[in-house]
Parts: C-alpha cells; sequence; structure tokens
C-alpha cells in the first residue's frame, strides 16, 4: 500500500481546518440562547417549606414544594420577575437554574456570582465553624432566613449534634439554637 506523503500544501488545508473548526465551536458558545416569551425557565427553590411565586406577567401561580425543589417558570413571568426586583429573584427565594438567562441580566448575575459561590447553601453547614460563619455572614437576608431553618431541621432530625457547631450558628444568626438542643435532649 502506497504512503501519502505529507506536503506543505496539505499541513496548510488541515491547519486551516482546525482553524475553522474552533471558530465555529466558539461561535457557537458565544451565542446567546433566543427564548421564546412562553418558553420554561428552570429554577430551583432555596426556601424551606412550601414557596408560592406569582407571575407578575401571566398571573400564574408557581409552587415550590420544599427546598431543593425545581419548577418551570415561564420566561416573561421570570423577566417581570427580574425587572420588577422581585424578592423572590433579589433576596432570594429561588435561584434561576439557566446560564443563558442569566447571560441576559447581567446585574443579577454578577448577584449570583457575589451572593452563591457555594453551589449548594447546605454545603455551607458542613464547612468548619469559623469558614461557615463567614459564608453566612456574606449571604442575604432570605437565604440567611432559609439556612436557619435547615439548620433548625437538621438540629431536630440530629443531623446537627454538635454543640460547638450549634454555638457557632447561633452566633451567625443571632439566635440561641442551643435551648432547641437542650429541649431535644430532655
Amino acid at each position: 500500500m502506497p504512503r501519502k506523503a505529507m506536503t506543505k500544501t496539505n499541513m496548510n488545508i488541515s491547519t486551516e481546518e482546525t482553524k475553522t473548526e474552533e471558530v465555529n465551536q466558539t461561535q457557537a458558545k458565544s451565542t446567546p440562547k433566543k427564548f421564546n416569551p412562553n418558553d420554561g425557565i428552570r429554577c430551583r427553590s432555596v426556601t424551606h417549606g412550601i414557596l408560592f411565586v406569582d407571575g407578575l406577567a401571566t398571573n400564574m401561580k408557581y409552587t415550590f414544594v420544599d427546598y431543593d425543589y425545581e419548577t418551570e417558570i415561564v420566561y416573561r413571568d421570570l423577566v417581570a420577575l427580574v425587572v420588577a426586583r422581585n424578592k423572590a429573584i433579589y433576596n432570594p427565594r429561588i435561584i434561576i437554574m439557566d446560564e443563558d438567562f442569566i447571560a441576559e441580566y447581567p446585574a443579577l448575575g454578577k448577584f449570583y456570582k457575589e451572593h452563591f459561590a457555594t453551589k449548594n447553601i447546605k454545603e455551607i453547614l458542613e464547612l468548619p465553624d469559623y469558614e461557615m460563619k463567614e459564608a453566612i455572614s456574606k449571604l442575604p437576608k432570605g437565604a440567611v432566613e432559609s439556612l436557619k431553618s435547615i439548620a433548625v431541621n437538621q438540629i431536630v432530625s440530629g443531623e446537627i449534634d454538635s454543640i460547638r457547631k450549634i454555638k457557632a450558628l447561633d452566633e451567625a444568626f443571632g439566635t440561641d439554637l442551643s435551648l432547641l438542643n437542650e429541649l431535644l435532649s430532655n
């Protein structure tokens, strides 16, 4: 079987083909997704317990059953919530999971980067005490309230049983969760 000799011309063609493929891939990644007004955008609750969010554009009621529950909110309702700086978004009760939607609103993206450095708010409770207190101090009010509820449930269920951890939570929240722990241990 004869071997093909690589000529300088063949090398230039393959290099140009590779560059064209890289440019096409870059363009595909940088092209923002276009949403239709009725597209569903996935959102996740960061509120412990049931949460209702009213759609400002469609008057639909969206229900989140518990913390980490996900549902889709119609694009135009989500836009209205973001533009109105609704507390469901900015206090936050829910987190928008669609990166393309977040990219449309740079202020929202900045808010998420500042307030949700960790992917899951529950992870904060697993940090060492000093890191946990620092992370809690950086959370927005709504996320702190959600984290309080989660912490109480974890104390009640026995997931958090360290007195040191509970005292650190008390310092961070300005609460007295140690009383709850004492009541449960009696």
